[in-house]
């Protein structure tokens, strides 16, 4: 065998070994990412949904008697828990509710398991997650 081929026999062994775990870091973090991702697309859809639910809830009595748009915040608050739970597939913590007037806004955490990131001691990611809703009724602009 001619000497020039010799001396680079081992060289691509040596560089495979090198660089699989680099590719592996990478193949995990695009895993543990996509499965963050879907996690917190669920999770902001399920507020969201919780948020558009509970600003429907006009408080129709105080409508009647003072002319006024507001929000029941009571049903409004119960409406949000239960869409948040169903739409949430337990995968999402509401922390917090909060109705004013005619808006709503609620709070939540979703959590997302990694795989590949355990590896390097990251259990799980989290996500502080927030939607707002706002009562709209009847005609709000001039021109409708």
């Amino acid at each position: 065998m001619p000497r020039h081929f010799m001396s680079n026999r081992g060289q691509i062994a040596v560089m495979f070994a090198l660089l699989t775990p680099l590719l592996l870091g990478f193949v995990g973090l695009v895993l543990d990412g996509g499965l963050a991702m879907v996690q917190y697309r669920r999770g902001q859809v399920a507020l969201d949904s919780a948020a558009l639910a509970a600003a429907t809830q006009l408080d129709k009595d105080f409508f009647r008697t003072d002319n006024l748009v507001q929000l029941t915040p009571t049903d409004a608050h119960v409406l949000a828990m239960t869409y948040a739970s169903e739409n949430g597939e337990g995968h999402v913590s509401i922390t917090g509710i909060s109705v004013h007037g005619t808006q709503v806004d609620v709070y939540g955490v979703v959590t997302s398991r990694t795989v590949f990131l355990r590896i390097f001691g990251v259990n799980q990611v989290r996500f502080d997650l927030s939607a707002r809703a706002e009562l709209k009724y009847g005609i709000t602009e001039e021109g409708q």
